[in-house]
């Protein structure tokens, strides 16, 4: 049989594609050198009792209209594969000596459980989320496709967002004078990519923390399900095969 598309690997992304492509017609041959489809995202069993998922806890986008959402719903899958938002009042729970921050959705929420932990600093924690949130907008307005008159009407946003072209997490914080101890509570995310603030873009951590920030979701039955559910799309006109 012709294929159309050939993919390596099956992580995540790739079954969406493999997915999206075998629902318009197309033939998806899909190389997997696991013995599960799903990367990152499959599941295992350990006692023959204890479901574990590789390595996803949480995901963001998948709200009503967001990316996931829409995926989903091109796929038929909307109503089977659903999620769950964590509370917006502390999605994240930071903890270190001493300290204890649940992270909102609102940033004016964490900018007074910041400021009631470091009532010395709560200027500049303003500052600092003020900051993030302006980058973050501009960012938005500089993702493909770029509208001029969105960058005109946006220009402050877009002009924060400039800025920190080569910025990292660190310089941002030592540029609002930040605490020690309030760097690590909000840095606490900073494994999701494996390097330290001072090798982390600025970037990546703003689209990692106000990605959560707008939801934070985990699967309504388990991740497996919703690997199996995009392999079930793939199945009748494609081919997943270990090698």
């Amino acid at each position: 049989m012709k294929t159309d598309y050939l993919i390596v690997g099956s992580g995540l992304s790739a079954l969406v594609c493999g997915a999206l492509m075998a629902n318009s017609g197309k033939t998806v041959h899909i190389l997997e050198a696991h013995e599960h489809p799903g990367g990152f995202g499959h599941t295992f069993t350990m006692a023959k009792k204890y479901t574990f998922n590789a390595q996803f806890h949480y995901v963001w986008d998948c709200g009503e209209g967001h990316t996931v959402n829409r995926v989903l719903k091109k796929l038929g899958l909307d109503r089977d594969v659903t999620f769950e938002r964590y509370d917006p009042n502390g999605y994240d729970h930071m903890r270190m000596p001493g300290y204890a921050l649940d992270i909102p959705s609102e940033p004016e929420e964490l900018i007074r459980r910041l400021s009631a932990l470091f009532p010395e600093a709560g200027e500049r924690i303003r500052q600092f989320v003020n900051e993030v949130e302006k980058t973050g907008e501009g960012l938005r307005k500089l993702a493909p496709p770029v509208k001029p008159i969105e960058l005109l009407k946006n220009f402050g946003d877009v002009f924060c967002a400039v800025q920190h072209l080569n910025s990292t997490l660190q310089d941002v914080f030592d540029k609002f004078q930040l605490p020690q101890a309030a760097q690590t509570l909000l840095a606490l995310q900073w494994p999701d990519f494996l390097l330290p603030p001072n090798q982390l873009s600025f970037y990546a951590w703003i689209a990692l923390f106000r990605g959560y920030q707008e939801g934070a979701f985990y699967p309504t039955q388990h991740f497996e399900d919703v690997i199996n559910s995009l392999v079930k799309v793939i199945r009748p006109l494609a081919k997943v095969r270990a090698f």
